[in-house]
């Protein structure tokens, strides 16, 4: 063990793992189910994308209005309108708490990914020419039916008809089966329509609990 540290032996279970019932059967110790969900929550770290970037921040370190973090931090996964859509100007602080929310449920065991909708489309376009890992239609998939999605800086793709169908396909699927996705964008609901269309902005706002980020510029701190 590193400095020296000696590390602590199970009391329970002498780090077997297992501690024997009167009946003859076994159960699993604290620690081991403990080391588990550990296990999963590696696991699902490693599979959220979060950018190092935000590793670093959670709701005690963020400079920005309590207001603003309690909103995010209360939010509940199992109400209808369990989506938000964050927006506000740059540096605003929009992504960070995104990656805050996620992060602190991520922990909690829920699967959950980030991604750049600009990067998510530049995915899409490359799968359809080269050996990708994942073919466009399982990168779709696993953004449509991932437990809670973050779909950063919607509205900064470069708009047409392919951009809104594949945006659609994800969105649609999510709004029909209620799966929390939380939305940043630096432009409001209204000019979000003008740029992605109406139909995808309709299905956000029926789902999603709409937050406006203002004050100082994060970047600028």
């Amino acid at each position: 063990m590193p400095n020296g540290e000696v590390r602590k032996i199970c009391e329970k279970c002498k780090d077997v793992g297992y501690i024997p019932q009167k009946n003859g059967s076994v159960r699993k110790c604290e620690c081991l189910v403990l080391k588990e969900k550990m296990a999963i929550v590696e696991r699902l770290f490693k599979d959220s994308k979060i950018p190092k970037r935000y590793l670093d921040f959670n709701y005690d370190n963020l400079v920005l209005d309590k207001s603003f973090i309690e909103k995010i931090k209360t939010h509940d996964l199992k109400e209808k309108r369990n989506s938000l859509l964050l927006f506000g100007g740059y540096g605003s602080g929009k992504t960070t708490l995104a990656t805050v929310y996620l992060k602190a449920k991520v922990n909690e065991g829920i699967a959950g990914i980030f991604i750049s909708v600009p990067d998510l489309l530049d995915h899409i376009r490359s799968a359809y020419d080269e050996a990708q890992r994942l073919s466009p239609d399982e990168i779709i998939e696993q953004a449509k039916k991932v437990d809670l999605l973050v779909l950063d800086d919607l509205g900064a793709e470069k708009p047409s008809e392919w951009v809104k169908e594949k945006l659609f396909q994800i969105v649609n699927y999510r709004y029909n089966e209620l799966l929390p996705t939380i939305f940043t964008s630096n432009l409001s609901p209204e000019e979000l329509e003008n740029k992605i269309g109406e139909r995808i902005v309709a299905r956000i706002m029926e789902m999603a609990k709409i937050i406006k980020l203002v004050g100082r510029n994060l970047r600028e701190i």
